[in-house]
Order: C-alpha cells, then structure tokens, then sequence
C-alpha cells in the first residue's frame, strides 16, 4: 500500500486568504495511482483529515501532520490492510507545550505560538499492552537497542517532533512479541515517526527505510527480514520532489 499525506495547505485550503495559491495535491496523487502497480493500493487520507481538521491535524508552527491526524490515517490504513483493531484503545499525553516546529524556525520568529505534542499510549487494560512495552527499537545505523519508540531528551532540543524515533534513520528494525507472523517493510519520510507506534501490536517485525539515508540493498534486506507486506507512507511534498527513492530502486 501506499499513503501519500497532503499538506496542510491543501487539506486546509479553505481557511487560506482568497486566491491564495495552492498546488492541486489531490490531482497529483491520482496521477500516482494511475501510475502504480495494480497489486499497490493507494490510500489517500485527504477526506479524512478534512473532516477532522477542527481537532488538529498538522501544527501551526511546523510542517508535519500531529500524532492525532496519525492515528486517524492508520485506522483507515488498519480497514485497508484487514487488521483487527479492536482490542486496542489509547489514552492521549502530552509530552510537551512548548513546541516550535521548522516553519518557526525558517521565520525567523521563534516566539509567540508555542504548541503540545502528543503520544498515544495503550490503555493498561487493553490485551496489547504488553506488546508495546515489550518492543524492542534496533537502530542499526547508531548499533544500539532501546525498549521505547520516543527520545524525551529530544522535547529539550530544537526540534521536539524528534522525541518519535530520535528523528530520522536510514533503518530501524521494530521488534515484538505478537503472535502474528507479519513482516512489514515500511518505505518513508518524517511523516511516518508518529505513526510506526500504532503498526506494533500487529507485526512481528517492522523494517523501517528512508531512502534519504539508506544506502543498502533493499531487494536483499526484504529477502533476509522475510518482508510480505510494504507500505510506503511519505508527505506528498517529499514525495513529489525526493529523488533518494528513486536510486534506492535502481537495478
């Protein structure tokens, strides 16, 4: 499957100033689709964050969609991808309310507007919860392991969105105790850091790619983790303009 998240400026087009000018995203993905492979799905989550646009979708002050537009997308990537999320409910926490995302900082204007990020964690009652605690983060670049997919030292650092992961990595592998014998690949950007936390109580193993940093063999990695499902989750503005995919792909 493939998931191509919008903007804000498209998703929220209509709050803009009249003739605003905003690239038409939405024919842009179906030209991808038209383009795709007939056994690669494409789930556009346009309507979906439209509808919930009220609550929060992206930040003010960064370029990222929040933690709660994530877990809106992976419930619609969870019907797709026929996964039982039933048994799974999450309480929301914030971990800060003094974040300054990238758009405040190419401003200039590091004051005024400061903002919450969010992280979802299972309920304790829930069946998955052990799951989750029990998941181990191999970061295969740094050599090193941790048992939790957020950095809080990163909420004291200039850019706090990298409490998901620490930030950015050419692979990660996700490991957990679940019984399902399910290996995903996922192919990404920084939109897909504050969603990888909702696919672990349903895969094995989760193999995390970005291509901006990647430099293996990726035919060869999914032979040797036994990968049987991808999806690619990236912002359309990264997609559309990040060549690293592409020469990560060539024979």
């Amino acid at each position: 499957n493939a998931m191509i998240v919008p903007n804000a400026a498209y998703v929220m087009q209509d709050y803009l100033p009249k003739g605003a000018p905003v690239r038409d995203q939405g024919k842009d993905m179906k030209e991808i689709q038209k383009q795709l492979d007939a056994g690669i799905g494409c789930i556009d989550v346009t309507k979906t964050l439209q509808k919930h646009v009220e609550e929060g979708m992206y930040y003010k002050t960064d370029h990222h969609w929040t933690t709660s537009a994530a877990y809106l997308a992976f419930q619609q990537f969870a019907d797709v991808a026929g996964l039982d999320t039933s048994a799974v409910t999450y309480e929301k926490m914030p971990v800060t309310d003094q974040f300054q995302g990238t758009l405040s900082a190419k401003s200039g204007c590091r004051t005024g507007v400061k903002e919450e990020i969010d992280v979802f964690i299972p309920k304790k009652n829930e069946n998955t919860t052990q799951e989750q605690v029990s998941s181990i983060v191999e970061y295969t670049d740094d050599q090193k392991k941790t048992g939790s997919f957020y950095n809080t030292d990163k909420l004291d650092q200039r850019n706090a969105y990298e409490v998901f992961f620490g930030g950015n990595h050419g692979l990660l592998k996700i490991k957990t105790p679940t019984t399902e014998n399910k290996r995903l690949l996922v192919l990404k950007d920084s939109y897909a850091n504050c969603f990888l936390p909702f696919l672990a109580p349903y895969y094995r193993e989760i193999v995390v790619v970005d291509p901006r940093y990647y430099y293996g063999d990726l035919s060869e990695l999914m032979e040797t983790e036994s990968i049987n499902e991808v999806l690619y989750l990236y912002s359309a503005d990264t997609f559309f303009a990040d060549t690293s995919f592409a020469a990560l792909t060539e024979e």
